[in-house]
């Protein structure tokens, strides 16, 4: 057995010690931010129809040393009002499979869901398990960014559609999207009616390989217009401390390719976070040296931008030919698109899954636990060695008496008094913390990891009254916060939007309706010896007399499942002699493209299928593998 010794400098103890402290402490003011980019066009980009534009993964290899968090490279799409909107792009992450990456393509309802003015992004393509099928499109109504959304919501919990595609992001990677329409006044039947509006695609090609694959496919209700303009952003997934990596981008374009002669004419940046605004994080710059393309270095080595920190750059303008629009690549196929050959993948990553998904916590109450005035509840009876699970906890002090509160049997679960859970506090109420909710924490044990993607809380509940005159229900909520945060109103989440539970009119007992929570939107899963904190707050909805005995809903086998990781063994490796402090040379160069034919027709999409009520809850901004 041989051992390697590591040398490190005080400057490089130091930097370590920042970051890790940083960790603990990031927040919106010190974390890493997002750069933005806007191009002009001569003539109008107004009506452009298809659009490719190109994103260049130059370094990553430092975001795969940080082994968390990542980066996100979007387009942002803007339609001829009215029309949904959003974005598309490739993520990298710093943990998972780097043959495995995350593809997006997002749109959001335009107007009040539910109202006349709503027009929704409606999927051409079948929902399907796109992470276990690589290279295999898949899209589906889903609830966009929804543990920041406040507004309303879709009967199936949905705020738009989301499509994705996993394939592969490695160092010196240059991929081309293409943004087109493919359908003019298609139409399908959602929600109960017929919506009728243009089709867009997103498809996704590797330069360097030849690879192609289909993102999706969505029908933009109402949108006739065409593109409006289209923007970019680069953005840290996750809250990432600042210098905690250093990573390298660029991109170029994009162009436009329909109608002809739209020609791009510059790109510009501004960036307002400033220091006397109390944003603190200014490792990062955007520049050109060529038109038509710009890179952007952020993170660890990068020398902070002088003075406040922001800037307004003319990145750069075009002339002449300077910024042509390219040929495509390759001449896209017919759909459906034939299985990728993934490349040859980087080094594993340092964490590997150990089940897809493990019941990590399980509450199924016990008569013994639930009596007068206990705080602890129940305790956790999944039986996972590697994670801690915290009791049930009933914060609230003043309706632990039996007159609120008692164990029901036939369920068998928690039955709540619907004068209890009147109280109207939550925890994002000022003070927080004492109302009527419960709460309970996972910690990872040493060597151990949880990652949220696709991971689901879910919860049997029930309404029950002996009272002859209105309704006996509640809506439940769920809420997050980590423990680096203090238990007050700002420090708890909330996810999604609160779901309507079991009800009944009249004396008389509901069956038990599950309900459940997407948990895809926590940003960059858990790691050992941290805490993450759940609170379940049911609020008592039409009426809310009653004592337990008369008028009350409950919960019953609440569980949480979720992917667990175990860290591999890895041989030793003697780190660089010095931080890294310019950024790595320019990435090898891309094929030469070459002249397409005239591209095959899709296909005629799948025929629309209903919205799915599962529950989801993905943050597509944010989505992120531990």
């Amino acid at each position: 057995c041989t051992t390697t010794a590591i040398r490190l400098s005080r400057r490089q103890i130091l930097k370590m010690l920042l970051v890790l402290f940083q960790i603990g402490q990031c927040n919106q003011q010190n974390k890493q931010k997002a750069i933005y980019t806007t191009f002009d066009y001569s003539p109008s980009f107004v009506g452009a129809s298809d659009v490719i534009g190109d994103v260049a993964w130059d370094d990553l290899e430092d975001l795969r040393r940080w082994g968390k968090n990542g980066l996100y490279n979007a387009w942002m799409l803007y339609f001829v009002a009215p029309s949904p909107g959003g974005y598309c792009g490739p993520q990298a992450t710093g943990s998972g499979n780097p043959a495995v990456q995350q593809v997006l393509f997002s749109l959001w309802d335009d107007g009040t869901i539910g109202s006349s003015d709503w027009l929704p992004a409606l999927p051409r393509i079948d929902a399907c398990d796109a992470k276990g099928a690589p290279g295999t499109a898949c899209c589906k109504r889903n609830c966009n960014d929804c543990a920041v959304h406040s507004g309303s919501v879709a009967d199936d919990g949905s705020t738009g559609t989301q499509c994705k595609v996993y394939i592969p992001a490695y160092s010196g990677q240059r991929v081309r999207l293409r943004i087109r329409r493919v359908g003019q006044a298609s139409s399908m039947v959602a929600f109960g009616k017929e919506w009728t509006g243009d089709e867009w695609e997103v498809t996704i090609q590797d330069l360097g390989t030849g690879q192609l694959w289909l993102v999706g496919r969505q029908l933009l209700a109402g949108s006739v217009g065409g593109l409006k303009r289209i923007t970019s952003f680069y953005e840290h997934i996750g809250c990432t401390p600042c210098g905690a990596f250093y990573a390298r981008s660029s991109r170029h374009g994009p162009w436009v390719l329909e109608p002809a002669n739209v020609h791009l004419q510059s790109a510009s940046s501004v960036y307002s976070r400033s220091t006397a605004a109390g944003f603190t994080c200014h490792r990062h710059n955007i520049s050109s040296t060529s038109p038509g393309s710009f890179t952007i270095n952020s993170g660890l080595g990068v020398s902070p931008t002088p003075g406040d920190g922001t800037w307004n750059k003319n990145l750069y303008s075009c002339s002449g030919s300077a910024c042509q629009t390219p040929p495509l690549f390759s001449t896209l196929p017919s759909l459906p698109l034939p299985p990728p050959l993934l490349p040859p993948a980087p080094p594993p990553p340092t964490l590997t899954p150990q089940s897809s998904l493990a019941l990590i916590a399980r509450f199924a109450f016990q008569e013994n636990r639930v009596t007068s005035k206990v705080k602890d509840i129940d305790i956790d009876s999944a039986g996972l060695g590697s994670v801690m699970v915290s009791p049930l906890s009933d914060l609230s002090a003043a309706w632990r008496s039996t007159a609120f509160r008692r164990y029901r049997a036939d369920w068998p679960g928690l039955e709540l008094a619907c004068k209890r859970e009147a109280e109207a506090r939550t925890p994002l109420s000022p003070g927080g913390g004492d109302a009527t909710w419960v709460v309970f924490s996972l910690t990872p044990k040493t060597g151990t990891a949880i990652s949220f993607v696709g991971a689901r809380v879910r919860v049997d509940t029930y309404a029950t009254s002996k009272l002859t005159s209105g309704k006996t229900g509640a809506t439940w909520s769920l809420y997050f916060r980590y423990d680096h945060t203090t238990d007050d109103s700002s420090s708890w989440v909330q996810l999604g939007a609160a779901t309507e539970g079991a009800m009944v009119e009249g004396v008389g007992s509901a069956e038990a309706l599950p309900l459940s929570w997407d948990l895809t939107a926590l940003d960059g899963g858990l790691e050992e010896g941290k805490t993450l904190f759940f609170a379940l707050d049911p609020q008592t909805i039409d009426r809310s007399n009653g004592q337990v005995g008369q008028r009350a809903v409950g919960m019953a086998r609440l569980e949480l499942s979720a992917s667990i990781f175990e860290p591999l063994t890895v041989q030793p490796s003697t780190p660089p002699s010095t931080l890294p402090s310019t950024p790595p040379s320019t990435p090898p160069s891309v094929p030469p493209s070459v002249p397409p034919s005239t591209p095959a027709q899709p296909s005629p999409p799948p025929p629309g299928c209903p919205p799915c009520r599962d529950g989801d809850t993905a943050k597509p901004l944010r989505t992120a593998l531990f």
